[in-house]
């Protein structure tokens, strides 16, 4: 039971991470590319570090909440 839970929070949480890669590609395609600086080029890539870390949060969530342990 308190692994269901812990599995299931840590997806929640995985899932819930990935919206600032939609925000910041949203927010970046929406600005012409003559008003494009370093800053919104920098967030887009903290961003995409941001989905990457939530991806490995969900993946590990998945990968735990389906091995069959014995013992």
């Amino acid at each position: 039971m308190i692994k269901r839970v812990a599995a299931a929070v840590m997806l929640l949480l995985g899932l819930c991470g990935l919206w600032p890669l939609v925000y910041g590609t949203w927010m970046v395609s929406t600005l012409p590319s003559d008003q494009l600086s370093l800053s919104d080029t920098l967030g887009v890539l903290l961003t995409a570090i941001v989905a990457a870390g939530s991806a490995l949060v969900v993946g590990a969530a998945w990968l735990f909440s389906t091995t069959k342990r014995d013992g």
